[in-house]
C-alpha cells in the first residue's frame, strides 16, 4: 500500500498510499483526516521509535513501528 516518491537521482522525496481493499481504503482516509484536518492539540506529531533489537542500536531499517499521534495523546 504505501509506495516511496524518488526523484531522478533516486533520493527519496516522499511517499505515496495506494490503497487496494476496502481495508485499505479505509485507513488511507483516516490517514488523511488525521493529517490534513488536525490543528492545535489535534495536529499529528512524531511520538516515537521502537527498534525491533535495541541493544544493537539505532539502525536505519532495524524499525519495528515509528509513531504519530494526535499533540494532546502525546506521552510527555
Amino acid at each position: 500500500m504505501i509506495h516511496l516518491i524518488k526523484d531522478s537521482k533516486g533520493k527519496t522525496i516522499g511517499w505515496k498510499l495506494n490503497p487496494i481493499t476496502k481495508e485499505e481504503q479505509e485507513l488511507a482516509g483516516a490517514i488523511r483526516d488525521l493529517q490534513f484536518f488536525g490543528c492545535d492539540d489535534t495536529k499529528i506529531v512524531y511520538d516515537g521509535l521502537k527498534l525491533l533489537d535495541e541493544s544493537k542500536g539505532k539502525q536505519l531499517y532495524n524499525i519495528e513501528s515509528l509513531t504519530w499521534i494526535q499533540k494532546k495523546h502525546q506521552k510527555d
